[in-house]
């Protein structure tokens, strides 16, 4: 019996090049045993079983994992950008346009509000000003 392609896929992607054979070649075998003893449905069931369970273990002991993580998301991004490329830009352009409004409300922010005034003791200044010929203090 053939495994499903899918789960076959997830255990190759995570186990890498160098344990994947061994994990899918131990999986097909206990396949072909459990489909002749309870058919073939509860063989898929019982191999997506095994799949995930083998899939589990190898996510978090895997030393590159996070390399190879990031690698299938830049391969990804770069197709994506390729094949819509009006879409891409705007989406760059989108996100330039935040990030510069957010840097310069902050700057404007930062500069009224948060910083301390420039002068040696900002809590004993007074503002003077007078409305219509009344002064207040």
């Amino acid at each position: 019996m053939t495994p499903p392609r899918l789960a076959a896929w997830l255990v190759g992607r995570v186990a890498g090049r160098e344990q994947a054979p061994y994990v899918l070649s131990d999986l097909a075998e206990e396949l072909d045993l459990v489909a002749r003893a309870r058919g073939p449905s509860a063989a898929r069931r019982w191999y997506w079983r095994q799949a995930i369970l083998s899939a589990a273990p190898l996510l978090v002991t895997a030393p590159d994992r996070a390399q190879r993580l990031a690698r299938l998301h830049v391969r990804d991004s770069l197709r994506f950008f390729v094949r819509a490329p009006l879409l891409s830009s705007m989406i760059v352009l989108t996100l330039a346009l935040g990030i510069g409004a957010n840097t310069a409300v902050f700057s404007v922010v930062d500069a009224l509000l948060l910083r301390p005034l420039p002068y040696g003791a900002p809590d004993r200044l007074v503002s003077l000003g007078s409305i219509a010929g009344t002064t207040h203090v």
